[in-house]
């Protein structure tokens, strides 16, 4: 028997001080000792500081047996977990049950064999302390979990947060207004209510920012969220759309019916046109609005938002600081859209449409980690169409998938010829719309196109934006774990700019998140800015998500995202898109300043 056994106190209970002693011969020259001759005398000693750590307890007492005693230290927290072991004459096969099922955890029988007594003891106090080890083992483990869950949801609440506001302003971005008018509209046409959609934008705030400087900008960004959010009533909604846009959805009730309305809407933008031309300090500045009425133009958010962007249109061609609401007449916009349709049709039947490449940088080393290919269409006289003018037709359009296929087979065609002269853990991140994502066949075909073109799949990054992942969740995590399982790389596109909620993290195969350009737009004077930047490239690291920051303008923002520890970035600081032949002359210098081996190898993600 070990000597530290010393260390243990055994209360030894019997109404026969001859036991007693017995007990004490036996046990005494190794543990500490202490009695009780009845069973409420047990109880105190059992609860006294400091508690015994064994129980020898007679079964057979006056007054209070053992089986009572028992009971009540089971019942007591302070004394429950102390082993009990019945030491009796009674032997017979229902009494030990009886003492089982009360808390026991032993039985000797009377007369006390002496080499037993100590076995028993031995091992039950060897098992008491393994026991509580185990206990406290468990308990360490337990809130360790409960911490890292804490701080899981801590970071996905945050992350929450982001995905519905600006971070800029902090206001709810467009994927929230849309939410938020769909839900007013379940409510308009009560009661002679309407819902008001006015949609704000900051004339020439980009020679503002030319003139004035990227600084004054923001801040005149700044004052309109402000001025926006604090001429809004209770039931109202103010949000960002993007750089120089906002919106305002405002509950009507005039009473008089739809002209009533429209002309309370057009009061109220003309009053808050005034209150977001009062000076900035020393800049001024004007904000043309379009509106609409709804349910009276559209039944419906995105018609909405589409009448009062047509209204807004029509505003900005009566120059700075007009107000233009939304009437039928307007619709000649959708003649137009309809002309730029059949120019695109045309485009793609020509092959007139290419790729672009804009590399992305491992802001580590310095060294191209990858590129995004980019569609881009020749106007004809040496220039490019504005991918804002033709993209939003092509989704309208049905002709998104039309684009996904035309960039796949020219970027798996560059690969084709190119791959052997990228530099190790190369990526070519290729955008995949949310209704090529939708497409029956198409992503599974991808892999047998990559091995057919003897193409590596870890060379092939598909970037899908939040709104088309989050669509059909259970399908879309099924047929982009396959994909991941065949070696491509899976990219959550302008990330944080979305409104889903952000379980998809953890569901979907995600590994890498390329954070949008807002993150970082007013990093130079706004340390809130900053902290929310900071807060998306830590989330991504907590999840063990590799991280590109898009949108890196400057060197302010390129040396944030490096000393927060991004470790890729994109964006015109870096380089612009360029096409094919400029971008393969870029690697081929690159790889022949790099020195042999490992050292020179551009890191991968």
């Amino acid at each position: 028997m070990s000597e530290s056994s010393a260390r243990f106190t055994v209360l030894a209970v019997d109404d026969m001080p001859e036991n007693l002693a017995l007990i004490n011969d036996i046990l005494g020259e190794h543990y500490r000792i202490i009695a009780a001759r009845d069973g409420r005398r047990a109880l105190q000693l059992a609860a006294s500081d400091p508690r015994p750590d064994l129980i020898l307890l007679d079964l057979m007492m006056p007054g209070m047996d053992g089986y009572a005693v028992c009971r009540e230290l089971k019942a007591d927290q302070a004394t429950a977990d102390i082993p009990v072991i019945f030491v009796t004459a009674r032997s017979e096969t229902r009494d030990e049950l009886r003492g089982f099922v009360v808390g026991a955890v032993d039985f000797i029988s009377k007369p006390v064999s002496p080499p037993l007594l100590r076995a028993r003891v031995q091992n039950h106090l060897e098992l008491a302390v393994l026991n509580r080890r185990l206990q406290q083992r468990v308990t360490a483990r337990t809130r360790e979990l409960e911490l890292q869950v804490r701080e899981k949801d801590a970071a996905m609440a945050r992350a929450e947060y982001l995905a519905l506001h600006d971070p800029a302003t902090g206001l709810p971005n467009g994927r929230h207004a849309r939410a938020r008018l769909a839900q007013m509209l379940e409510h308009s046409g009560e009661d002679g209510q309407f819902v008001g959609v006015l949609h704000f934008n900051i004339d020439r705030l980009g020679l503002i920012n030319h003139s004035a400087g990227p600084q004054q900008a923001d801040l005149l960004i700044i004052e309109t969220a402000q001025r926006l959010k604090s001429a809004a009533g209770r039931e109202d909604f103010v949000a960002r759309l993007d750089s120089d846009n906002f919106m305002m959805l405002l509950n009507l009730r005039p009473g008089g019916g739809p002209q009533a309305a429209r002309d309370k809407l057009a009061r109220i933008a003309d009053g808050l046109r005034r209150a977001l031309a009062k000076p900035v300090g020393e800049m001024s500045s004007t904000s043309s609005v379009g509106t609409a009425l709804l349910p009276a133009d559209a039944t419906d958010a995105d018609a909405g938002i589409a009448c009062a962007r047509v209204a807004l249109r029509a505003a900005k061609r009566g120059g700075p600081n007009s107000r233009s609401a939304y009437h039928p007449e307007l619709g000649w916009e959708a003649d137009e859209e309809h002309r730029l349709e059949q120019q695109l049709v045309d485009a793609l039947d020509s092959g007139r449409l290419q790729i672009h490449f804009q590399p992305q940088v491992h802001l580590e080393s310095g060294l191209i980690s990858g590129a995004e290919a980019l569609i881009r269409w020749p106007d004809g006289s040496g220039g490019y169409i504005s991918n804002g003018s033709f993209l939003p037709v092509a989704e309208h359009a049905g002709l998104s998938r039309a684009l996904d296929e035309e960039v796949m087979q020219q970027a798996l065609a560059w690969l084709t010829a190119e791959q052997q002269r990228l530099p190790p853990g190369f990526r070519l991140g290729i955008n995949v719309s949310t209704p090529g994502l939708a497409r029956p066949g198409w992503l599974e075909r991808i892999p047998q196109r990559l091995a057919e073109a003897g193409i590596e799949p870890g060379r092939v990054e598909l970037e899908i934006t939040e709104q088309g992942l989050i669509q059909n969740l259970a399908e879309t995590s099924e047929r982009l774990r396959a994909l991941c399982a065949a070696g491509l790389h899976i990219a959550a596109d302008d990330f944080g700019s979305g409104y889903s909620s952000l379980a998809w993290l953890e569901s979907l195969p995600i590994d890498r998140l390329k954070l949008d350009r807002q993150f970082i737009l007013r990093l130079h004077d706004n340390p809130r800015a900053a902290t929310i930047a900071s807060a998306m490239i830590r989330l991504a690291a907590d999840l063990d998500i590799d991280c590109v920051v898009e949108g890196i303008e400057d060197g302010v923002q390129h040396d944030f995202a490096r000393s927060h520890g991004a470790p890729h970035g994109q964006g015109f600081y870096l380089h612009h898109p360029m096409p094919a032949a400029e971008f393969n002359a870029l690697l081929a210098a690159e790889v022949a300043r790099q020195p042999p081996g490992p050292e020179g190898s551009a890191p991968g993600g």
